[in-house]
């Protein structure tokens, strides 16, 4: 059976998350100046507090995805690569010399015969199944429920605010807010949702807003989109495009 180069990336990710956390600094020059992470992303974790490894996490994610949607992701994986070896790290050097061993060797591309090759995840909005895809959304903000319930209720109404600001909540809610108020109006809004970029543009206001009351609130705005991203990934097997 053959493996895509996501994949490919994917068998190694806690190591290489590992090796580039003890030298982000550096791993954060050297992929931005190859264009290879966003310079919003940049700044988010330059300018956020929190372990290097969570900041890690983010970026060996952001390239991760880079490869699943690069229409040839053995060239970007191989740009990776280099950038890798240049951390002057032994185990980047062993995973480096793996990956391009089993690209070598054929492991990834198209597989023979049989087929049977991992699915890349889709970049065409209109492959995607929307029930999936609300379904999924839906489950991650129920997961949630409890998370931002705890958020301070002191900045609940400059949450709400900016909320209704976007259309996102309707007047009523935004004048008496609460976390389960908006929350309820926004799944609410889910199920009259009917194209991908839709989805995509509410849970980007909904982060958005999040980030803009700042603190805890931007922190787990951060949180939240890794999941939802992850989550639709997994479930419709499409790489979700949401900011904040």
């Amino acid at each position: 059976m053959s493996t895509s180069p996501d994949e490919l990336f994917r068998s190694h990710f806690a190591d290489i998350n590992s090796s580039i956390a003890a030298r982000l600094d550096k791993a954060l020059d050297e992929f931005l100046g190859a264009s290879l992470i966003p310079s919003q992303l940049f700044d988010d974790i330059t300018t956020t507090n929190g372990p290097a490894g969570q900041k890690a996490s983010k970026m060996t994610r952001e390239l991760m995805r880079g490869i699943s949607n690069c229409k040839n992701g053995e060239e970007r994986l191989e740009v990776i690569c280099k950038i890798l070896l240049k951390l002057e790290d032994e185990k980047l050097k062993e995973i480096v010399a793996d990956i391009r061993s089993r690209i070598g060797s054929g492991a990834t591309g198209a597989s023979g015969g049989g087929g049977g090759g991992v699915p890349h995840p889709k970049t065409k909005a209109q492959a995607v199944d929307i029930t999936k895809l609300r379904k999924a959304i839906e489950s991650v903000i129920n997961s949630w429920y409890g998370s931002l319930n705890r958020l301070p209720a002191a900045s609940v109404k400059d949450f709400a605010y900016s909320l209704f600001s976007k259309e996102v909540i309707s007047e009523a809610v935004c004048s008496d807010p609460t976390i389960d108020k908006i929350l309820g109006e926004f799944k609410a809004s889910l199920g009259f949702t009917r194209t991908v970029q839709e989805f995509e543009s509410s849970c980007t206001k909904l982060l958005e807003s999040m980030s803009s009351v700042g603190g805890s609130y931007h922190v787990a705005g951060a949180a939240l989109k890794d999941d939802l991203i992850d989550a639709v990934q997994k479930d419709c097997n499409y790489s979700f495009n949401i900011s904040m």
